[in-house]
């Protein structure tokens, strides 16, 4: 609503879902990170961690915001976009910010990525895991987080499962980091670069 109303561009952050499922599972943890500020560009690709589509998600919205038919025209910070995703979709994050070059930052949500991958990230990356989790391991996502050569994270919520993202009592545990992250390189946020620094919020959150 107001993006309707305002002349200025807005960063945008793209989503990768989780096998076999649809962006419409993730729509309060999505909803959350586009209120914040963001355009949040999410697709129907259910097996998606080639990154193919997530990647196509970015080229989309960039030609959306040229179109001056469209609702975003001139509405997109096409200088300014971060990419995201749960699960499968976490290395489809992964992967797109390796194929497409306009993508800025990554935060992956239990990503079942390959360390191979994650070594070739050169965007920071975030990568974050759950104590619960019995489906993506969170020693899978440490190792990925260990081969990361570009600057990077890496949390463990304590007592979430695998399906904390789509589960909407918990969404707004990973979107308050998603946002902050975002807003720290996507918005160039310094209070929000603190929150992740030694001594910052994360590093004091139980």
């Amino acid at each position: 609503k107001e993006m309707t109303t305002s002349n200025k561009k807005y960063p945008v952050v793209v989503w990768g879902n989780g096998t076999t499922v649809s962006w419409d599972v993730y729509e309060e943890l999505l909803s959350q990170i586009a209120a914040a500020g963001y355009i949040v560009v999410a697709n129907t690709d259910r097996f998606c961690g080639t990154g193919i589509t997530e990647s196509a998600s970015v080229d989309f919205i960039i030609k959306e915001g040229n179109d001056k038919k469209s609702l975003f025209y001139n509405k997109v910070d096409a200088e300014h976009i971060g990419a995201s995703g749960h699960s499968q979709g976490g290395m489809s994050a992964v992967n797109a910010a390796r194929r497409n070059p306009k993508i800025d930052c990554v935060f992956d949500i239990q990503g079942c990525d390959l360390s191979s991958e994650a070594s070739q990230l050169k965007v920071p990356t975030f990568f974050v895991t759950a104590t619960d989790d019995q489906i993506v391991f969170s020693p899978l996502v440490k190792a990925s987080y260990n081969a990361c050569k570009a600057p990077c994270v890496y949390a463990s919520l304590k007592n979430i499962t695998h399906f904390g993202p789509v589960d909407n009592s918990s969404a707004s545990l990973f979107s308050e980091y998603a946002v902050k992250w975002f807003d720290a390189f996507l918005k160039n946020d310094n209070a929000a670069k603190k929150v992740f620094l030694n001594g910052g919020k994360l590093s004091k959150d139980s």
